[in-house]
């Protein structure tokens, strides 16, 4: 019964059969049934330990386009000539989009820009 109700609440996940949500307590999800199990299981993740994850998972990447962009920012061009362009799924994520929109402004440079966007508006 639990399943249901929760099924209907967030519906399915990007076809994977699963279904998901987040909320600002944290990530939920409904996964496929365990063989055996009565329903599927419920698991709920707070979003303190998914801020955790996010930030171990992306130290790296996003300190790497930091010194890029700081490079960048030292080249020897002008200012319009200098362009961070961003693209790939993680590009999509607010507080991927969040920091390197700080970095170029730290660094002087305009912010930069994100593939997805441009797509949306039409630009291939």
């Amino acid at each position: 019964m639990r399943y249901q109700k929760f099924q209907k609440l967030i519906g399915p996940h990007r076809g994977t059969g699963h279904s998901a949500c987040r909320s600002a307590g944290g990530f939920s999800a409904c996964l496929t049934p365990i063989p055996g199990a009565a329903e599927p299981v419920l698991v709920h993740l707070p979003a303190a330990t998914v801020n955790e994850t996010f930030e171990k998972a992306y130290f790296g990447p996003l300190r790497m386009a930091e010194r890029m962009i700081e490079e960048l920012a030292e080249h020897d061009a002008s200012r319009s000539e200098k362009v961070v362009v961003v693209s790939g799924g993680s590009a999509k994520h607010p507080n991927v989009r969040e920091r390197l929109n700080f970095y170029c402004a730290s660094a002087g440079l305009d912010a930069p820009l994100f593939i997805d966007d441009l797509e949306q508006r039409g630009y291939r």
